[in-house]
């Protein structure tokens, strides 16, 4: 008798464990699948109006529905950056694909905006930040995270496109690093500027060539 109940227990428990675990499976599925199937959208619609922008003869047309379109894209992948977050610790491995495909659409729309400024002469104002992937940012590095915050309230056109330092799974980052010579996380650039520790406010700001 004893030994049933202790198998019925045992048998019980592995079937509470089996369906937690398809639960988790099917929210983490359902998570990365719909982020995944915006960021798809996202590139969809970026390489489809690059070529359907390209065909405008009209300038003033050509610059104002692009810098709608780059400012409707920015607040979606700032979403979807939360959205992930959320998810790095994911149970099921999902996280690192679906971050590949992230960066990948951030690069993107980086593209865009200095393609943006270099034909419209945007007032949006990129940054890049590389940051420490696996949140190994030291004590100088976190005080230039609260310098970009800063800056953000500062200048309003700020778009800071962040990438991780020395990620294994993204080769862009590497060549980004290597373009601008990124030795550390912590560090930004500014208009081909590179800014690796702490430095006055102001320093930041006129790299900006914020009028």
């Amino acid at each position: 008798m004893g030994k049933s109940i202790f198998l019925i227990a045992f048998v019980a428990l592995v079937a509470i464990f089996l369906v937690m675990t398809f639960s988790i499976k099917s929210y983490e599925d359902y998570t990365f699948y719909s982020i995944n199937e915006e960021l798809r959208q996202i590139q969809l619609e970026n390489q489809f109006e690059s070529l359907f922008y390209d065909l405008i003869e009209n300038p003033n047309a050509y610059c104002e529905g692009r810098t709608v379109q780059v400012f409707l894209t920015t607040k979606r992948i700032e979403l979807l950056d939360l959205e992930l977050k959320a998810q790095k610790e994911s149970f099921l491995g999902n996280y690192v694909s679906t971050k590949r495909a992230f960066l990948m659409t951030n690069l993107l729309l980086y593209y865009n905006v200095v393609k943006l400024n270099k034909d419209c002469n945007s007032s949006i104002k990129p940054i890049i930040y590389f940051y420490a992937e696996d949140n190994s940012c030291d004590v100088e590095c976190g005080a230039m995270e609260n310098q970009l915050e800063k800056l953000k309230l500062f200048c309003p056109e700020i778009r800071i496109f962040a990438f991780p330092f020395e990620w294994d799974q993204f080769v862009f980052s590497k060549i980004l690093e290597k373009e601008f010579g990124v030795e550390k996380a912590g560090t930004i650039i500014i208009n081909n500027q590179k800014f690796d520790s702490v430095v006055k406010q102001e320093l930041l700001e006129q790299a900006l060539n914020y009028n």
